[in-house]
């Protein structure tokens, strides 16, 4: 059983639960997300399809990986295991450099509230993929396609990612990244 921190607002922790427990009690606690593009032009960005077997929400499209921080991680270390987990089974290529975008409190489906830390990377090489949480292999989408495609398909996507998706352009639109 996979258990987590319980925060509070301020993203103190307070306890711990099961992910599980979390959900169905409503309690606040950590996530991460973590967006890899192809190169520092931030054109094309690295999506995966969330496997059937995967209970929110099954086959839709989302962030190159993330998941939940565990108990007693920090964000980080829980960015890079989802990293390891999901992109990298044979560990994380040196050149990843994991720069923190946002953190923001995020309730994208009931009973789900977290305190998100959205980190992004630039990437251009292979994956070892772990087809386990995943219904296809991940792949390199083209930013003005994917946002005309949310447009007119957004049942296609997970409601956190679009979240994370726009305050992901928001940031970059007010700084340089």
């Amino acid at each position: 059983m996979e258990y987590v921190d319980i925060v509070d607002e301020n993203d103190t922790v307070l306890s711990y639960a099961s992910r599980d427990e979390c959900h169905k009690n409503s309690l606040l606690h950590r996530s991460v997300e973590i967006f890899i593009f192809k190169d520092s032009s931030l054109k094309n960005i690295l999506l995966q399809k969330r496997g059937i077997k995967n209970e929110f929400p099954p086959g839709r499209l989302c962030g190159s990986a993330g998941g939940h921080v565990m108990k007693g991680e920090s964000y980080l270390m829980g960015a890079k295991r989802e990293l390891e987990e999901e992109l990298f089974t044979k560990g994380i290529p040196k050149t990843i450099k994991l720069k923190k975008i946002d953190k923001f409190k995020i309730n994208d489906f009931p009973g789900n509230y977290e305190i998100k830390v959205l980190y992004f990377a630039t990437y251009n090489g292979t994956f070892d993929w772990s087809g386990e949480d995943l219904a296809e292999n991940p792949k390199f989408v083209k930013m003005k396609d994917l946002i005309e495609d949310i447009k007119n398909n957004p049942e296609n996507y997970t409601e956190a990612f679009k979240i994370s998706l726009e305050r992901f352009l928001n940031k970059m639109r007010k700084s340089k990244l």
